[in-house]
């Protein structure tokens, strides 16, 4: 029956994520309640894809403007995200690719702490020297991240710490 077709062919581009597709409503009373049902949750899926969207811009809005460096690794030390300081602070441009492997970074010792911590199983929080354009130390933490979607993954956070001492040196003079 072509009714039922269209209902099923709707139904799967719901499913393939064209939330803006419509199923017609029709007189037939099981049919239209159905085609009724299909509509109200392509509309409520799109209302929380735009409410998720928006979480993530501001999510995105607040790594952005952090002075850490911040990145998020998988168990096997890809990159799954990163905020442009991090980026910054190691001296390479985002890599194009999705999810790179932590050796793009090309700093040895972020690497060392941060597969420490995997070993470990737990966190670490060290002192370490990086070069890019000159020597700069800074505060490298690595945490697991303990539960939800992100779990089995870890955070890292790189921090200058050449403010923290112009400020203790400003103090004992």
């Amino acid at each position: 029956d072509r009714r039922l077709r269209t209902l099923r062919e709707s139904a799967e581009a719901l499913g393939a994520g064209s939330l803006d597709v419509r199923v017609p409503v029709e007189s037939h009373a099981e049919l239209a309640a159905l085609a009724r049902v299909l509509n109200s949750m392509a509309q409520r899926l799109t209302a929380k894809l735009a409410e998720l969207e928006t979480e993530r811009d501001t999510s995105e809005a607040v790594l952005a403007n952090l002075r850490q460096g911040i990145a998020l690794l998988g168990p096997d030390l890809t990159v799954l995200h990163a905020n442009d300081r991090f980026w910054s602070i190691v001296g390479v441009e985002r890599p194009s690719e999705e999810s790179p492997r932590f050796a793009v970074t090309r700093q040895p010792a972020l690497e060392e702490i941060a597969r420490d911590a995997l070993r470990r199983g737990a966190a670490v929080l060290r002192e370490a020297s990086l070069y890019v354009e000159e020597r700069r130390d800074y505060e490298v933490s690595v945490l697991p991240v303990p539960r939800g979607e992100g779990a089995g993954a870890w955070l890292l956070t790189v921090e200058d710490l050449k403010p923290v001492r112009a400020l203790a040196n400003l103090r004992r003079e």
